[in-house]
């Protein structure tokens, strides 16, 4: 058996027309409920530190210095980061300098 609806006027239409609109307002409720709820949740229960641990196990304690510039794209990738440190600190830097830091960025 079919359901069929019988729209007799204006008054008729209207009425339908504002049920279709709750029913999409109640659905984007929901979903924006659901949104939230798995924005708290996930605020709630922070991620383990194991896989960042890991990130970090891999990194090795030793020092890094121009010896171990190897070929000329490290070199390059050096001098570019000397550049913008230089550039984000405003004053004069050495490579011994960047290096450092990025390998404390790193650890």
């Amino acid at each position: 058996m079919l359901l069929t609806l019988e729209i007799n006027g204006f008054s008729d239409a209207f009425i339908m027309s504002i049920i279709a609109i709750a029913i999409v307002f109640v659905i984007l409720e929901l979903i924006v409920l659901t949104i939230n709820l798995t924005s708290y949740l996930t605020s709630k229960f922070p991620k383990s530190d194991e896989s960042q641990n890991a990130v970090y196990d891999t990194v090795k304690e030793e020092s890094f210095s121009m010896e171990n510039i190897k070929d000329d794209d490290m070199m390059a990738a050096a001098l570019v980061a000397t550049i913008e440190y230089h550039n984000e600190i405003k004053k004069d830097v050495n490579l011994s300098e960047v290096i450092d830091k990025l390998v404390q960025k790193i650890k």
